[in-house]
């Protein structure tokens, strides 16, 4: 078979003038396009142009991490394994992303093992520490724990955490959403707090995301205090 020796710097031509009259023909100000391997990758925020230094990208915790961290732009508003594995090799594991408290399997993983650091970088999941409640009417038994910390007692006060472990949800489409989180605790159930209602959605919805944003700048970003009302306005 005869190759077109012209065939890949034609594509390669191709797609660059795809990107261009894209963004020339979508004429809207809170658009923006990144290359992905399938194609093209739009984003439009409908609030107009994003500010790229607002609260969002800012570091509101104690580990050098912001919103976009985790939820980022060109990776559809979330984060890939092939782009982590690109940040922990640029950074030997010194992005934030890598900080052991989650992005580690266990809290006590060596920053700059990749080992130490394989859910994530294999997979895209970030460490998420579930006490069990007191009194609960279960009992939590470790089956297999590859990592050592599937269930860690508190020697002190005796309060069992479980370590789960997902990938950090697309911020976007939020108007199809019926809860918040993958198991909907951001999310109160009930007549005039669910997601179900039409009247009541956007309220509830901007209830919701406002606890989300303060639970996660609490835990994942471990900041010492909530950020400010203005600031979680602004995300």
């Amino acid at each position: 078979m005869n190759k077109d020796p012209f065939c890949g710097g034609s594509a390669a031509l191709l797609f660059t003038a795809f990107l261009a009259a894209a963004a020339g023909a979508q004429g809207f100000e809170g658009s923006s396009i990144s290359a992905d391997p399938s194609g093209a990758l739009e984003t439009i925020n409908s609030n107009g142009r994003t500010n790229a230094h607002g609260a969002f990208f800012q570091s509101l915790g104690t580990n050098g991490r912001s919103c976009s961290t985790c939820h980022v732009a060109d990776q559809a508003m979330s984060m890939s394994p092939p782009q982590i594995q690109e940040r922990f090799a640029q950074t030997h594991g010194r992005d934030p992303l890598f900080a052991a408290f989650d992005g580690a399997n266990c809290p006590n993983g060596d920053t700059a093992d990749a080992a130490a650091h394989s859910l994530l970088l294999s997979h895209g999941l970030i460490r998420i520490p579930l006490t069990v409640p007191a009194g609960a009417q279960f009992i939590v038994v470790v089956v297999h724990d590859p990592y050592g910390c599937a269930l860690v007692t508190d020697p002190a006060t005796r309060v069992q955490t479980l370590s789960t472990y997902r990938r950090p949800l697309p911020t976007t489409n939020l108007g199809f959403l019926s809860t918040i989180m993958f198991d909907g605790r951001e999310s109160p159930a009930g007549a005039t707090t669910a997601l179900g209602t039409v009247s009541t959605f956007k309220a509830n919805l901007n209830n919701d995301l406002t606890q989300q944003a303060i639970h996660a700048t609490l835990i994942h970003a471990q900041a010492a205090a909530a950020p400010t009302s203005q600031q979680l306005a602004d995300i």
